[in-house]
């Protein structure tokens, strides 16, 4: 009878066609390998097996396998694998891939990662070990190592279908474009090499798509998928949907999610929730009056057909509502959200403040930035970029500027240029010209180019130096206007003779209290004058007084001299 160990190798070394036959194959070696036989009175639990490697006697690497696969957690598997690797005999390249594949069984990606490591050191790995770890790269959020292993691969076996579909999912999940990019390269590169690829591979190109708003490379995935003749599923519609809900604004990119949101009923597909909300986003995405007219449309039609609005579309709403300046109706949609169950979450939070846009009403937006916090929703950029915008409309320029640094240490990014503008505007409102300059230098340095600099960013600048009285400082944004290319509009001369005017509001104060203040100093002087004329109008009494004491004090001297020269 095979021992365990070289059962393992002779199962696994049939090679594998595709993954689940390999996960089929991990469940027969987790069956067919028993567990140690020993005597009752040295029965170990699972609990207390890695306890007793390191203080009973040492299990041999048969044994050791048997305990990895049996372990009932991860922690006691983690310790199982270190007695394995530090064991004098060395794991084979069959023994490494019956380890990853009982990692990845267990839904274990960590595990599998280090499995993968360590194989790479010891052994040459089959294609069996590199299509595992790409996929536990992918899982733990390692897209580059991935990516690597995948460059790597045809040095240790040629690549198969496993090999494109593993790294294309891997890749599709990551925030760097140049992955997303190389994800559509793989599932390119699978038909140059005479493969198929199959819905799976289209699935993670998808998902990258998604995940950077490629809606028009989505597109072409789907006149792709059907020119293979392969059927369009409901997972690869709604990823093609979602790569238009976000993102910069582009023409075409709202109409694009209309279109296969119609020919979904076409192809049989539901339109549920799923695909209403990356076609509302859309829409609200494309800023129109007529588009958001088109999203409230599809929210009635919701309505009508029972289905139930999401979290996405509550606060898409809630966004369309503020921006109608229909603030007790986005207020109210608020409380209502959270009478149906659904949880609110860091943008209900941030389009809540968006509906706190009113003089009086900044006390909301600090009740509720603190609800979120003691409800364990984490704080994010966005939220913050809507309390400031609601600062600064409540005249709070202090809170504003200081959430507004905030979301730069904090976040690592520089804030919306809707948060500067409104910043901007409070500084306007108090005349605080020196934190209006600050702030403007601040975007001009770090966006040399200009690209997302709205005249009404310059203008807000011009209003806000204007009104601190720097006629000067506001002309030479003029300038500045002309080199980045921007057009000067009728707020941009409005704030300029506004500016012009507070200048000359400045002039008349500054004559006004230059005039004042030499009235004052006038009336000082003759107050002065007439306290010296009083004072040498008493000294000159008191010498008077003094000269007539003195004479009387004399006469009487003299008398006395005289009487006593007659007697």
């Amino acid at each position: 009878m095979l021992r365990p160990a070289h059962l393992c190798k002779n199962l696994l070394r049939i090679e594998c066609k595709c993954a689940a036959s390999a996960f089929k194959a991990a469940r027969r070696i987790s069956v067919l390998v028993p567990a140690r036989v020993v005597r009752p009175q040295n029965l170990h639990s699972t609990r207390n097996c890695a306890r007793d490697m390191s203080s009973g006697p040492r299990m041999g690497k048969e044994e050791l396998l048997s305990q990895f696969q049996s372990a009932r957690t991860p922690q006691v598997r983690e310790r199982v694998f270190g007695a394995l690797v530090s064991q004098e005999k060395k794991l084979d390249t069959a023994e490494y891939t019956l380890m990853l594949y009982t990692a990845q069984a267990k839904e274990e990606p960590q595990l599998a990662v280090r499995v993968f490591e360590e194989a790479m050191k010891n052994v040459k790995p089959s294609s069996m070990i590199l299509n595992s770890g790409i996929s536990a790269l992918g899982m733990v959020g390692r897209p580059q190592e991935a990516l690597d292993a995948f460059e790597a691969f045809e040095s240790y076996a040629p690549r198969d279908l496993n090999t494109y579909i593993n790294t294309i999912v891997a890749l599709s999940t990551s925030r760097e474009l140049q992955h997303a990019h190389k994800a559509l390269e793989i599932l390119t590169d699978i038909e140059a090499r005479g493969l198929t690829p199959e819905i799976e591979a289209y699935h993670g190109a998808l998902q990258a798509c998604k995940t950077h708003a490629l809606w028009k490379e989505a597109i072409a995935i789907l006149s792709e998928m059907e020119d293979n003749g392969i059927e369009i599923d409901t997972t690869a519609m709604s990823l093609s949907l979602s790569s238009c809900a976000h993102g910069k604004k582009e023409n075409g990119k709202s109409a694009a999610a209309a279109l296969m949101f119609s020919s979904m009923e076409s192809k049989g597909l539901v339109q549920d929730e799923a695909a209403y909300e990356p076609l509302i986003l859309s829409l609200e995405l494309e800023g129109s009056d007529e588009a958001e007219m088109r999203a409230f449309d599809y929210f009635n039609e919701m309505q009508k057909r029972g289905l139930v609005w999401t979290v996405p579309i509550y606060n898409c709403m809630m966004r369309l509502l503020a921006k109608m300046r229909l603030f007790d109706a986005g207020q109210d949609l608020f409380v209502k959200m959270e009478t149906t169950g659904l949880k609110p979450d860091s943008g209900t939070y941030s389009a809540f403040f968006q509906c706190c846009k009113r003089r009086g009403e900044f006390d909301k937006v600090e009740e509720a930035l603190e609800e979120a916090k003691e409800a364990g929703i984490e704080v994010s950029a966005d939220m913050l970029e809507s309390y400031i915008e609601s600062a600064a409309v409540n005249q709070r320029k202090n809170k504003a500027l200081e959430m507004l640094n905030q979301v730069q240490s904090e976040y690592g990014r520089r804030p919306k240029m809707s948060s500067y503008i409104h910043c901007l505007k409070a500084c306007g409102y108090e005349k605080d010209w020196q934190s209006a300059s600050d702030l403007y230098k601040q975007i001009l340095t770090s966006n040399a180019e200009g690209s997302d600099i709205t005249v009404d960013f310059f203008n807000e600048a011009i209003y806000a130096l204007g009104r601190g009285g720097q006629i000067e400082l506001a002309e030479s944004i003029l300038e500045d206007m002309k080199k980045r290319n921007v057009d000067t509009n009728v707020d941009t001369y409005n704030n300029l003779i506004i500016a012009s005017g507070e200048v000359r509001e400045k002039e008349k104060e500054r004559k006004k209290r230059e005039k004042q203040r030499k009235e004052r100093k006038r009336k000082k002087g003759e107050k002065e004058k007439e306290r010296r004329k009083r004072k040498e109008r008493k000294k000159g009494e008191k010498e008077k007084e003094r000269r007539e004491r003195e004479r009387k004090e004399r006469k009487r001297k003299k008398g006395r001299e005289k009487r006593e020269k007659k007697g």
